[in-house]
C-alpha cells in the first residue's frame, strides 16, 4: 500500500513539474484540485517521512525535498492563473487561512 502511494505521489509530482518546466499553463480548475490534493496528502506524508527511522538522512532529505518541489510547482501555477500573489517572502503556509498549521 505504501509503495502505491509513493508511486502515485511521484507521478503527480512529475506531471506537475513537467508542466512547470515546459512552460505549460494548467487550467485554474486543475491547479485548485492539485492544491487540494497536495494539502490533503503532503502533511501526513511529511510526518511519516520525518518519523521513519528506516530512512537515512540523505534519503529522507530527498523525499522531503520532493514535497517542497511539488508545493513550489503548484504555487507557480497558482501565480500564473491569478490564484495567488507572487511570493512575498512569507514562510510557506503563512498565507493559508489556517496559518499553515495542520
Amino acid at each position: 500500500m505504501k509503495h502505491r502511494i509513493k508511486i502515485a505521489l511521484a507521478v503527480v509530482m512529475a506531471a506537475t513539474l513537467a508542466m512547470t518546466c515546459c512552460g505549460c499553463n494548467a487550467s485554474s480548475e486543475f491547479v485548485k484540485a492539485e492544491r487540494l490534493h497536495y494539502d490533503s496528502i503532503a502533511p501526513r506524508h511529511q510526518k511519516y517521512l520525518e518519523g521513519d527511522v528506516s530512512l537515512d538522512k540523505f534519503k529522507k532529505a530527498v523525499l522531503l525535498n520532493e514535497l517542497k518541489t511539488w508545493d513550489a510547482s503548484i504555487k507557480k501555477h497558482e501565480e500564473s492563473n491569478g490564484l495567488r500573489k507572487a511570493d512575498d517572502g512569507k514562510p510557506d503556509g503563512s498565507d493559508r487561512p489556517d496559518g499553515g498549521s495542520d
